[in-house]
């Protein structure tokens, strides 16, 4: 299943991203595909526009696998929200950036329509946003009993305003979600191109 914003962005969204099938391999190799507190996140530009994917197991983001209760319901629903605000999440220094489209797919997510944005109220939004930031705090216990293997990937088309002057891209997921504790990145940006592993304390991808 899959929710889209802006339908023209989806062929550049679900392109593959990996950009060193050697270091692909290596991050596999080190880190199990379910592995807790792991993720990857690719990134890369055509022109002013920078594309993110993100692969990461639902845990990272939920503190829970599948859903087995309403309230875990209402975790998932809210994420939907977070994940169509990627600015929140990383933030591009030393540039203007707009969300131009927004693609999750993952098993987790419910069929909901196309137009997420249209879904939820600014004060829904906002409410949900503040569940997500909890999730997990006080509902841990036997969560693994409920986890299975459900992986979640978004990607995220952002159109930018000379985006080779981008200094830094400040990851703030870490904030977001207390589970998260090591991002894998990969990025070719023009004819830079490089991988960094980011965490809570070293959060910056710098260029």
């Amino acid at each position: 299943m899959f929710k889209t914003l802006k339908l023209s962005a989806v062929a550049l969204l679900s392109a593959p991203l990996f950009l060193s099938s050697t270091v692909g391999a290596e991050v596999q190799r080190q880190h199990g595909a379910h592995e807790h507190g792991f993720a990857q996140l690719q990134i890369a530009s055509d022109g002013d526009e920078l594309l993110l994917s993100l692969e990461t197991p639902a845990f990272n983001l939920l503190g829970f696998g599948a859903p087995s209760s309403d309230y875990h319901v209402r975790q998932v629903h809210a994420l939907e929200a977070v994940l169509a605000a990627p600015l929140n999440l990383f933030e591009p220094i030393g540039v203007a950036c707009a969300v131009e489209a927004v693609h999750l797919d993952s098993a987790l997510f419910e069929e909901r329509g196309s137009e997420h944005h249209d879904e939820h109220t600014n004060e829904q939004q906002k409410h949900e946003e503040h569940e997500v930031g909890h999730a997990g705090e006080d509902h841990d216990e036997d969560e693994d009993e409920h986890e299975g293997h459900n992986e979640i990937h978004a990607a995220w088309h952002l159109q930018c305003q000379q985006l080779g002057g981008m200094e830094a891209l400040v990851v703030h997921a870490f904030e977001r979600f207390k589970h998260l504790e090591t991002l894998q990145v990969e990025y070719l940006l023009g004819t830079t191109q490089g991988s960094q592993r980011l965490n809570a304390d070293d959060s910056a991808l710098n260029f």
